[in-house]
């Protein structure tokens, strides 16, 4: 999960703020992967309704892995000019992240967001998908992203209004992490991870507009 490897890189950061840099080329990359990971996903299910979405994505994608690409760079460089042997606050703690427990939690939160999007939708119509799609966001990409593709391949929804509920759980999602970053790594961390993440969405929106 990017929303975990973000908190999990604030909290990392703020003990450790000589690893910064790094923790927030993590961050970024987890989350140029779940914007590249949406699309995959879609594709899976539905390949007209991935074509339609990548362009924006795909351009949130680019922005957040350039980024990266500079973060890696500017990393390496102090790296380079930093003996982090005599230095063990530099050294980066890692765990298996292989856990049974995240598997059985998004298996349930899949079932509860496939419900309350096909009620929402019954009762709500489009706007219905889209709150879902907001409030789902905030924790969450896969499992909405997986529940409005499903709809769309099986005609139950339109693809335009599919497109517009994946771009807003996409969003929404983006828009926690900053809060994530600033409020669990401080000022420092979180206002780089903010600025990208802004970015990358902001660039990927303008081209959906645009459009």
């Amino acid at each position: 999960s990017s929303t975990a490897v973000t908190a999990a890189m604030a909290n990392q950061a703020k003990a450790q703020p000589s690893l910064g840099g790094a923790c927030a080329f993590a961050t970024v990359v987890a989350n140029a992967t779940m914007f590249g990971r949406v699309l995959v996903v879609v594709g899976l299910l539905n390949l007209a309704l991935m074509k339609r979405l990548a362009w924006s994505i795909g351009t949130m994608t680019g922005v957040a892995l350039v980024a990266a690409v500079i973060l890696w760079m500017k990393s390496s460089k102090r790296d380079a000019n930093t003996d982090v042997t005599s230095d063990p606050s530099g050294e980066l703690s890692l765990k298996n992240p292989f856990s049974l427990g995240p598997a059985i939690k998004f298996a349930a939160f899949f079932v509860v967001i496939l419900f309350v999007a096909k009620v929402a939708k019954l009762y709500l119509g489009n706007q219905g998908i889209y709150l879902a799609a907001l409030v789902s966001g905030l924790a969450d990409v896969d499992a909405i992203t997986l529940s409005i593709a499903g709809q769309v391949r099986d005609g139950q929804l339109l693809q335009t209004a599919g497109a517009i509920g994946i771009t807003i759980a996409v969003v929404s999602n983006s828009v926690v992490k900053p809060g994530i970053a600033i409020y669990s790594g401080g000022w420092h961390y979180g206002k780089l991870v903010a600025f990208i993440l802004m970015l990358s969405t902001g660039a990927g929106l303008a081209v959906l507009l645009a459009a």
